[in-house]
């Protein structure tokens, strides 16, 4: 039903990031909450991978590791923060009514299976590729994969990367799970 476009991708292992270094170095939007603590995101097309809050109230928090994080506003005024969160766009939504749910970059590949070999992970037999970042929603590729899945009525690998990690996992199709599928399990593992 769907070509196999690829026989295998290798994952990228990537540095990791510094969180205090990757919030200081852009501007901000921010709005208070009902709660009054202050929330800041990004000001940049994928806004909702840098989004952070701040409870004023809350001196022993822990964000950062509990360090003074200061953030610039668009209009170049300072904030300094001790203790402030990353957080995420549905949590922005939800406390502001701000919603930037499909302001993440994205990368998403969809695969028959995935193997280990070499010291090194492998997506294998590829369905679905995104050659460049997509501007989405952070779940996009669970919805294309969930599409792959009941179309073949079998599980597929969905790997989604985000700008600040990745994560990949099989999809399976609605109303089935792993036990399911043992059988067929076992005739993907090599020798």
């Amino acid at each position: 039903m769907y070509p196999i476009i690829k026989k295998e991708i290798e994952i990228q292992k990537y540095a990791q990031l510094c969180g205090q270094y990757e919030a200081v170095i852009r501007k901000y939007h921010s709005k208070k909450d009902s709660k009054n603590r202050i929330w800041f995101w990004a000001d940049q097309p994928n806004s909702a991978d840098y989004i952070y809050v701040w409870d004023p109230k809350d001196t022993k928090s822990q964000g950062f590791g509990g360090a003074k994080i200061t953030f610039t506003l668009t209009d170049n005024t300072e904030i300094e923060t001790k203790g402030s969160w990353h957080s995420n766009s549905q949590a922005l939504f939800d406390c502001c009514d701000i919603d930037l749910r499909n302001n993440c970059y994205t990368l998403v590949i969809i695969a028959l299976n995935r193997k280990y070999k070499d010291n090194k992970d492998f997506l294998v037999d590829i369905l679905y590729e995104d050659k460049n970042w997509v501007l989405s929603d952070y779940h996009r590729g669970d919805s294309i994969a969930k599409k792959f899945a009941n179309d073949l009525q079998i599980p597929v690998v969905c790997y989604n990367q985000g700008i600040s990690g990745s994560s990949n996992g099989f999809v399976y199709p609605d109303y089935k799970s792993y036990t399911d599928f043992k059988d067929y399990f076992e005739s993907l593992k090599e020798d």
